[in-house]
């Protein structure tokens, strides 16, 4: 017979009473809000003073594109730089 499955408490809904009791996090855990704030800082990335690059959609041949994901990580800026040196070569 199988076992009956404990439900998860985060699975059930939220009641009205425990919404009056809740606190926020700084309130109730000021020292976890502090790490977490001192985390995000850490890793949070600031807005770029002059973007250099573009995000596109660009359709790859199967077989160049795994030989470039092949070369391990950096593979998308190998990618990109050869891009621009033959981009060079180009004539306007």
């Amino acid at each position: 017979m199988p076992r009956a499955r404990r439900s998860d408490p985060a699975d059930e809904p939220v009641t009205a009473e425990e919404m009056q009791r809740a606190r926020p996090v700084r309130e109730a855990a000021p020292d976890l809000a502090a790490a977490l704030e001192a985390h995000q800082q850490r890793t949070a990335r600031g807005a770029q003073k002059s973007p250099t690059r573009v995000a596109i959609s660009l359709r790859i041949d199967r077989e160049a594109l795994a030989r470039y994901r092949a070369t391990g990580r950096g593979w998308q800026t190998r990618m990109s730089a050869d891009l621009s040196r033959a981009a060079r070569r180009l004539r306007p």
